[in-house]
């Protein structure tokens, strides 16, 4: 048998953050529902990828230093009105496109809108 006390630091020194909180909880879930050893380590990686992904997501936002307080319902699509608002509310609503890592390019004059638009399609 393995010496378990060794497994938070070997966790911590592969990164495994997610991994070193949950491993024990997980794992009386695991004897609880009697998960096969393969589900357990799923669930270990999902959580894992998950709060990776959340952790990523918060350093780009931050990054980008978007304007707050943006937001569709804010827009005056009144002063675009050459702007399909039912597409716009369309791709706000559904982000398959998001999922499917393609852009989305918000093109026009100066004071149209751009900047607003694009950072609503984040709060959408």
């Amino acid at each position: 048998m393995r010496d378990i006390a060794k497994l938070p630091v070997m966790l911590k020194d592969l990164c495994l953050s997610t991994f070193q909180q949950l491993w024990e909880p997980l794992g009386e879930q695991a004897k609880e529902q009697n998960w096969s050893h393969a589900d357990y380590l799923s669930s270990l990686c999902e959580h894992e990828i998950n709060i990776r992904y959340q952790n990523k997501l918060k350093r780009n936002l931050k990054q980008a230093q978007l304007p707050a307080g943006k937001t569709l319902s804010s827009f005056d699509f009144a002063h675009t009105p050459s702007l399909n608002k039912a597409k716009v509310k369309d791709l706000a609503e559904n982000t398959l496109w998001v999922k499917n890592k393609e852009n989305l390019l918000i093109f026009g004059p100066p004071g149209t809108g751009k900047t607003h638009l694009g950072v609503a399609m984040h709060t959408a």
